[in-house]
C-alpha cells in the first residue's frame, strides 16, 4: 500500500484580489516537497486554502481555522506537512493543534524559515509537532520519507528535529545542493486559476555572499550564492508564460545582480528568446552601472529593488552591510535615465540606530523621491530567529515587544484572526518576527511611527517636507515628533502611536506646516504653493481609491494597505 502525504499551504496573501499587478507567488517549497515525495512513492494531496479564499468560499472570520482544519481532515493521511514561513506559522500551528485534537495519531511535519530557526522552541511549546526538517530539504527529505515509510530510525536523517518518546533529538545540519537547475517542482498539484497577464514569481537562486546581521538568508540558504543557469530561467519563463498567458515576471532572488557576468549572460539569453517579457527583481548597488542597467532595460527590466537598509555609514558598519553609499544616488539617476523604477528598501528599528542615523536615512529618501522613478519603502525590522541581530539583542526576552504593528511582509490577512494574535502573544520565542526589538537609543513609538507615517509622507509631500526641513532647521525625526505634538494639541486625541495613512496625512500636514512656519516667523509662501500642488495629487489618488472601493468592495482597500512594491501599487500607499 502506498504511503500518503497531505501538504498544506498555510500562507494566505491578498493575491485573492484580482489585481493584475499583484505578484502570483506560488508555494514553491511545497511544490518541491510534493515532487520529491512522489518520486519516493507517496501519493500526494495539496490543500491550498488560498483557492477557496480567492473564490469567496472561505472568509476571514472566527470559523476560518476550523473550516480549513475540516478540509484537511477529509484527507486520511499518514503524514501532514506544513511549510512555515514567518508570516504563516501562527496559522499553521493553530491548524495543527486542531488537527491533532481530532486525529491524535496523525503525524505532523514542518519546514520553512521560521520552523528551521525556532525548531526547539516549537517542539517545546507545541507537542503536536512530530518532525521539523530544517533548511533546504532536497538532500534530506527523500531519506526522511524512506525512514517514515519503513518506520525506521531517524537519527541518520540530516537536518531533522524530531521526538523520540519524551526526548527531542536534533541531527546535524543538511548539506545543500550546489546545482539548483534540476530541483523538481510538482506544478501539476496546483489548482489555482491565474488571470491572464498576472505577474508570476520565478525563483532564480539561493544563498547570499553577505552576512548582514538582521538577515536570515545566509543562515537558511548558506552564504554560497547559487544561481540557476540563464538558460534554465528562460525555460521556466517560457513555461509559465505559455501556461498562464503572461509576459510579466518577478525574477526572485535577493542578489540578482551580484554576479555581473551572469547577469550579462541572462540578458543575452532573454534577447535571443522569442517570448519578450517584462520583469522585476532585486538590484545590487555594487554592480549597478550604466552598461548593466542599459542592458537590463533593453530586455524588459522594469523594476529593481535595492536593499539599502540605512543611509548612515555608522549603521552600515554595525549591521555589516557595508554599502558604498556614495554610489546610491548616481545609480538612481541611471535608473531614471533608462526608465527603470528603483524601489529603495530601508529598515527602521535596527537596534544600532540613533536619531542622527535615522535622520540621514529618511532625509535621503525625501531627496531620492525627487526622481519620479524612485519608490522608497520603509520597512519595520522583523527580528527573525537565527539572525545575528536576534541572537545578540534578544537574549533577554524583555526586549521583544508586541505592538500589533507588523512589518509589511507579516501584515497578511490571517494576522487579524484573534486565535492567531493570542498565540503570537503567548509564545514570543516561536513567533519572533511578529514582535519588535526594543531600540537601544530611540523611543519605540518613534520607530513605529516612522515605519507608517513617514512612508505616507514620502509619497504625499516629498518636496514640501524637504523644503520644511531646511527652513525650520529640523531633522526628520523631530518633524514627526512635532507633528504628533501638534496633532494631539489640536485634536485632543492622546493616541499611543500616531500612524498616519496617506489620506489622513493629506488633511493634516499642510495645516501643521503652516502653524510651524508661523510660530518660527518664517515666510510660508513658497512652501504653501508646493503643498497645494502635492495636495492635489494626494486628493486625486484618494478619489481614485474611493472609486475602486465603490466598484470592488472593501477588499480592494486592504490590497492597497499592503504597500506592495510591484506595479507601482505603493503609490496608493493608504
Amino acid at each position: 500500500m502506498r504511503a500518503r502525504l497531505v501538504l498544506v499551504n498555510s500562507n494566505l496573501t491578498y493575491e485573492a484580489v484580482s489585481n493584475p499587478n499583484q505578484v502570483m507567488n506560488f508555494p514553491m517549497a511545497i511544490l518541491v516537497v510534493g515532487a520529491l515525495a512522489e518520486r519516493a512513492g507517496y501519493d500526494v494531496t495539496f490543500i491550498d486554502p488560498q483557492v477557496d479564499f480567492k473564490t469567496g468560499k472561505l472568509s476571514l472570520d472566527d470559523s476560518f481555522l476550523d473550516r480549513v482544519t475540516e478540509t484537511i481532515l477529509k484527507e486520511d493521511s499518514d503524514l501532514y506537512g506544513f511549510s512555515c514561513r514567518c508570516d504563516a506559522i501562527p496559522t499553521a500551528l493553530n491548524i495543527v493543534r486542531r488537527l491533532k485534537k481530532i486525529r491524535p495519531d496523525a503525524k505532523i511535519l514542518l519546514g520553512g524559515t521560521q520552523a528551521t530557526f525556532a525548531d526547539m522552541e516549537i517542539m517545546k511549546h507545541f507537542p503536536e509537532v512530530d518532525f521539523i526538517l530544517r533548511g533546504e530539504v532536497e538532500n534530506s527529505l527523500p531519506e526522511f520519507l524512506a525512514c517514515f515509510k519503513a518506520d525506521g530510525d531517524f537519527s541518520g536523517v540530516p537536518g531533522l528535529t524530531y521526538r523520540e518518546g519524551d526526548r527531542i533529538n536534533r541531527t546535524p545540519d543538511v548539506c545543500y545542493r550546489e546545482n539548483i537547475d534540476d530541483i523538481p517542482m510538482a506544478y501539476h498539484l496546483m489548482k489555482r486559476k491565474v488571470e491572464e497577464n498576472r505577474v508570476i514569481f520565478v525563483p532564480i537562486g539561493r544563498g547570499c555572499p553577505n552576512n548582514c546581521t538582521y538577515c536570515a538568508v545566509p543562515a537558511f540558504n548558506r552564504q554560497d550564492l547559487r544561481l540557476k543557469s540563464p538558460r534554465k530561467i528562460v525555460e521556466e519563463v517560457n513555461y509559465f508564460g505559455e501556461r498562464f498567458k503572461t509576459s510579466r515576471f518577478l525574477l526572485g532572488h535577493d542578489h540578482f545582480m551580484a554576479k555581473r557576468e551572469w547577469v550579462l549572460e541572462l540578458c543575452d539569453e532573454l534577447s535571443r528568446n522569442e517570448r519578450k517579457i517584462t520583469f522585476f527583481s532585486m538590484g545590487h548597488i555594487v554592480n549597478a552601472d550604466e552598461e548593466l542597467l542599459g542592458k537590463l532595460a533593453g530586455v524588459g527590466c522594469q523594476v529593481l529593488q535595492f536593499g539599502l537598509e540605512s543611509m548612515s555609514e555608522n549603521t552600515q558598519q554595525k549591521i555589516e552591510k557595508n554599502l558604498d553609499l556614495k554610489r546610491v544616488f548616481p545609480v538612481l539617476q541611471l535608473c531614471y535615465k533608462y526608465g527603470i523604477l528603483a524601489a529603495l528598501s530601508v529598515i527602521v528599528g535596527l537596534p544600532e540606530d540613533k536619531e542622527e542615523d535615522l535622520d540621514e536615512t529618511l532625509a535621503f529618501l525625501l531627496k531620492a523621491k525627487q526622481l519620479p522613478t524612485t519608490l522608497p519603502e520603509v520597512r519595520l525590522l522583523a527580528p527573525m530567529a537565527g539572525t545575528p541581530a536576534f541572537k545578540e539583542y534578544a537574549k533577554n526576552i524583555s526586549v521583544l515587544k508586541y505592538t500589533g504593528v507588523f512589518p509589511a511582509m507579516l501584515d497578511t490577512p490571517t494576522v487579524i484572526l484573534k486565535d492567531n494574535r493570542d498565540l503570537i502573544r503567548r509564545y514570543p520565542t516561536v513567533f519572533t518576527s511578529h514582535f519588535t526589538l526594543k531600540p537601544r537609543y530611540l523611543p519605540l513609538s518613534l520607530v513605529l511611527e516612522v515605519s507608517r507615517s513617514f512612508q505616507s509622507l514620502v509619497y504625499s509631500f516629498p518636496v514640501s517636507a524637504l523644503m520644511a526641513l531646511t527652513d525650520l532647521k529640523w531633522g526628520t525625526c523631530r518633524m514627526l515628533r512635532e507633528l504628533k505634538k501638534w496633532h494631539r494639541k489640536t485634536t485632543g486625541k492622546k493616541t499611543k502611536y500616531l500612524l498616519f495613512s496617506r489620506g489622513e496625512l493629506g488633511d493634516v500636514f499642510p495645516k501643521f506646516l503652516e502653524d510651524a512656519y508661523d510660530k518660527k516667523g518664517i515666510s510660508f509662501y513658497v512652501t504653501s504653493k508646493m503643498l497645494k500642488a502635492e495636495k492635489r495629487n494626494v486628493d486625486a489618488q484618494a478619489a481614485y481609491l474611493n472609486k475602486l472601493v465603490e466598484q470592488d468592495g472593501a477588499e480592494i482597500k486592504n490590497l492597497f494597505r499592503r504597500e506592495s512594491l510591484y506595479g507601482g501599487l505603493n503609490i496608493f500607499n493608504y
